[in-house]
């Protein structure tokens, strides 16, 4: 069973007894404050997600140009990538249900769903610009 608590700043909380996920029918029993929170919070992991891959690809774009390890710095930065896009995606999925979310023709043009994928796109093409240059 899952509650809303708050937590010791204040904010609204899920905690989850007996590792049972919350039913979205659940989500319509919340206050519009609580629901303001949760996707509060819901925005601040997308915000840290995103740091995080701009940080990690960063470091390896730079590393890439070292020459070092052609192949394996890609796809590390593809699984990087992939693995931010599937946690906003789990979020932007919770402000969905929270009616929190951008919607309309600006939804996928949101960074949370923007720019994941195009960081992933950017490490195949540099797999695949690794793999042209060597067989040329």
């Amino acid at each position: 069973m899952a509650l809303i608590d708050r937590d010791i700043r204040g904010r609204y909380a899920l905690r989850h007894r007996k590792e049972r996920v919350m039913p979205r029918r659940d989500l319509s029993k919340l206050t519009e404050e609580q629901k303001d929170a949760l996707g509060k919070d819901q925005n601040d992991l997308i915000n840290q997600r995103l740091t995080w891959l701009g940080t990690f690809s960063s470091l390896l774009f730079v590393a890439n140009g070292y020459g070092k390890f052609p192949i394996l710095i890609p796809i590390v930065g593809f699984g990087i990538a992939l693995s931010i896009w599937v946690g906003t995606s789990a979020a932007n999925v919770m402000l969905d249900d929270l009616e929190r979310n951008v919607t309309g023709a600006r939804k996928p043009f949101m960074p949370g769903t923007f720019i994941p994928p195009l960081f992933g796109l950017a490490w195949v093409a540099v797999f695949v610009m690794h793999f042209t240059c060597l067989k040329g």
